[in-house]
């Protein structure tokens, strides 16, 4: 099967690059982030049905994507990257303690799920910046509101993943339906297989945190709980909408 990830890809930079336009709108940005989402879902779906005949799509050969991390990374935005990893069918550990990100998927994913880390952890500094500035908060105060919302986010994620799970079938153009718990659950394993035949490690999870500022710990998860993931599925004939 052939399919022009290369298309995909750019149409998916494009949208990100809308949401994270200081100058659009909220609308524009959450229009972007849920096109965004229905965009590569539909895709994983597609890539189901093709495999499922025992066809193949070029270009998307699973594999391991090292990045080096932000000199300023940090536990809360590595807890932003394992989120974005999962809620777009990759996998996600760290290696050179912390200091690089390592995504493991389909390029298509992997592409889209750094992205949007990137778009998440720009969003929360700057809000934590503004709030800093205008409750007066400390260096320590900061760091509580960004772990916060980190936390918030990455629990929306799985609670959007569930959600997906549990949808009844997308119908695609070829007339089959699809469910997109299959997809998770197959690019997981195989997600898994690589890392083990790789490296022999798992892939990281969610993280308690400590705070010492309750005030911020608490605008931080508001905020968490508030930033744009809302996610859309259409495919031929039916839609669903998941909202974070």
């Amino acid at each position: 099967m052939q399919i022009d990830t290369a298309k995909i890809a750019a149409r998916v930079r494009k949208m990100l690059a809308l949401a994270r336009d200081a100058a659009a709108t909220d609308e524009e940005r959450d229009t972007a982030m849920r096109h965004v989402h229905s965009t590569l879902a539909k895709y994983n779906l597609e890539i189901a049905e093709c495999e499922s005949t025992g066809d193949t799509v070029q270009g998307e050969a699973r594999g391991i994507e090292r990045t080096d991390a932000d000199r300023n990374s940090s536990v809360w935005s590595r807890t932003i990257a394992n989120a974005c990893a999962q809620l777009f069918f990759c996998s996600f550990f760290t290696s050179s303690a912390g200091k690089r990100y390592c995504y493991v998927g389909r390029p298509s994913n992997i592409l889209t799920a750094r992205e949007m880390t990137d778009y998440l952890v720009e969003s929360i500094g700057r809000e934590a910046v503004k709030l800093a500035r205008r409750q007066g908060w400390d260096r320590r105060d900061g760091n509580d509101f960004r772990k916060a919302a980190a936390h918030a986010v990455y629990f929306r994620v799985q609670r959007m993943i569930k959600e997906a799970k549990a949808a009844a079938p997308v119908e695609l153009s070829s007339g089959r339906a699809l469910a997109l718990v299959s997809v998770y659950e197959s690019e997981h394993k195989a997600n898994q297989l690589v890392i083990k035949a790789q490296l022999n490690l798992r892939s990281g999870g969610s993280r308690s945190y400590s705070y010492r500022s309750g005030e911020a710990a608490a605008a931080g998860q508001a905020y968490g709980n508030s930033v744009s993931l809302n996610r859309q599925v259409s495919g031929g004939g039916s839609r669903k909408m998941i909202r974070g």
